[in-house]
């Protein structure tokens, strides 16, 4: 074997281990119940599932944002593992190691001397919050974060000499970027952090003329890429989708109406959870001080290393304009971090590039030890014990334990319970868990106050059915308020039912007729269009 084919080798066993290791992370935290399988999973794989038996949606079921990519890769997956959650995480595994392979390639084009082994440490033990939204397949944010990486890549491809010298291949580059650049827009509007960032580094260093043909060949491929949003356009007009890019389905709590609030509270939890300080889920400091400790680090590299070099422009104006549209849109309600991901990805490079200056070795690993300890720790102090888990959910009324959903689907097809009533965290998982044999309609409230959305309802069609079957039950788990007002309406129209406690679920099942909940006023009758 030649020196050379040694090389060539280890780069690539390198890069396989890489590979095994960031998809077999996100598998074991899923088989170690540490990752359940939440409702808006759910919907993807109930979207992958119907894609397969024909169905063809453009977005994520009952909205016009979030394209269904996600959906369209996983029924890919189900082709060749079958329709279960693995392939799932899979999907979500391997596009994460694709964003850590272009992400690899700019940091070798941009940085005088980055350290491959320093580099891929972090991306297979990234801060909190990088590892749960790279986890779950929550609508997209995977391909965003992928396409992101590639437009990082490519831009800078676009400007080496070779590109340059011949117009044929500047414009299929630049159509190329294009392409990616509208499919990822499609799949998650976060993509749009990217382009914004990477406009000056695209145009800047091109003749008028070569930037001419850029515009063209980028705005060609963009258009192809967001064909989808152009046919849902056509046939339903652009009012909808309009409002939901702009977060018009985004809550927002009236406290962050005020600006001085809102910048306290957003540009706090930009601060924390970037860096891994706090879980995405929650405003604790699990280790107390100790949870701070990768910003006393950065004085530490700063000291070892040097200020970072012209290299970084990119990633800080990726991160600058990720925080200024977080803090200006109405995604502002939601504090959890799911929005600042463009924003986690220019930290663990800026962290790669950055470790790379150390000029020593045991230093540069004693920093990278420091980095992926406190991120490992971190992810051991938030999911040791029986009750803790991963979440993506922010609001607590939300964090509805789905990890029994397997036993309560074995009793309800064992009493023949095909169909009911129950929230919107419960529904979905079980459809999919159950292969649509139990099809329970969202239509329950979940919140203390008994507040309900109909946006929860995201398969008209369950309603349907259940309105239409002649036994039915209701699924709750909780809360408290809900479940007395359920007895005290059943009671009061004088019907007889019976009650069973599976797990951390209440199924009020044999009921002496069929009642919807709009019958017992508890939440608004489904509009007369849907069925």
């Amino acid at each position: 074997m030649t020196t050379r084919t040694r090389r060539l080798a280890k780069k690539w066993a390198v890069w396989l281990l890489a590979l095994g290791g960031m998809v077999a992370l996100r598998l074991f935290l899923w088989w170690s119940d540490n990752l359940p399988f939440f409702a808006d999973e759910a919907i993807v794989a109930l979207m992958a599932r119907h894609i397969r038996q024909g169905a063809r949606p453009l977005f994520f079921y009952g909205q016009a944002y979030m394209g269904a990519l996600d959906a369209y890769l996983a029924a890919l997956a189900f082709s060749l593992m079958g329709e279960r959650v693995a392939a799932i995480r899979l999907v979500q595994g391997l596009l994460y190691a694709l964003a850590a392979g272009f992400s690899w390639a700019w940091l070798r084009r941009r940085h005088p001397q980055p350290d491959r082994l320093a580099a891929l440490t972090l991306w297979l033990l990234p801060p909190l919050g990088f590892l749960l939204y790279t986890s779950f397949s929550l609508g997209g944010y995977g391909e965003a974060l992928a396409a992101g990486a590639f437009l990082l890549w490519w831009t800078d491809v676009l400007q080496a000499p070779a590109v340059r010298a011949s117009q044929a291949r500047l414009f299929g580059a630049a159509w190329l970027w294009g392409l990616v650049a509208g499919l990822g827009l499609w799949a998650n509007p976060l993509t749009g952090v990217y382009l914004l960032a990477l406009l000056p580094w695209l145009w800047r260093p091109f003749t008028p003329r070569e930037r001419g043909l850029l515009l063209f060949a980028a705005g060609l491929g963009g258009l192809m890429g967001l064909s989808p949003y152009g046919l849902y356009v056509y046939r339903h007009g652009p009012a909808q989708a309009l409002a939901d890019l702009t977060g018009g389905r985004v809550p927002l709590h009236p406290a962050l109406r005020n600006w001085g609030t809102r910048v306290l509270v957003i540009g706090l939890s930009w601060f924390t959870v970037v860096p891994g300080i706090r879980p995405p889920w929650d405003w604790t400091f699990p280790g107390g001080p100790w949870a701070w400790l990768p910003l006393v680090l950065l004085p530490l590299l700063w000291r070892q290393a040097g200020r970072p070099g012209a290299w970084a422009r990119p990633l800080l104006a990726l991160a600058g304009w990720n925080l200024l549209l977080w803090l200006a849109t109405p995604f502002a309600g939601d504090p959890s971090g799911r929005y600042a991901l463009p924003s986690m990805h220019a930290w663990l490079l800026l962290l790669a590039g950055w470790l790379a200056q150390v000029p020593s070795p045991k230093r540069r690993w004693g920093l990278l030890l420091g980095l992926t300890g406190h991120a490992l720790g971190m992810l051991l102090l938030t999911t040791w014990g029986p009750d803790r888990y991963l979440t993506p959910q922010f609001n607590p009324v939300s964090r509805i334990d789905v990890r029994p959903i397997p036993e309560l689907a074995r009793f309800l097809e064992a009493n023949n319970l095909r169909f009911g009533y129950t929230n919107y965290w419960i529904a979905y998982p079980l459809a999919f868990q159950s292969q649509e044999r139990l099809r329970f309609a969202p239509r329950l409230p979940y919140h203390p106050d008994l507040k309900y959305t109909p946006l929860d309802d995201r398969i008209p069609a369950y309603t349907c059915q259940v309105m239409q079957a002649e036994d039915i039950a209701y699924v709750t788990a909780g809360p408290p308020a809900l479940e007395t007002r359920l007895r005290a309406a059943l009671q009061a129209r004088g019907i007889t039912w019976q009650e069973a406690q599976v797990a951390v679920y209440t199924v009020f099942y044999d009921l002496s007729q069929p009642v919807h909940p709009w019958d017992l006023d508890l939440t608004p009758p489904p509009s007369p269009t849907d069925c």
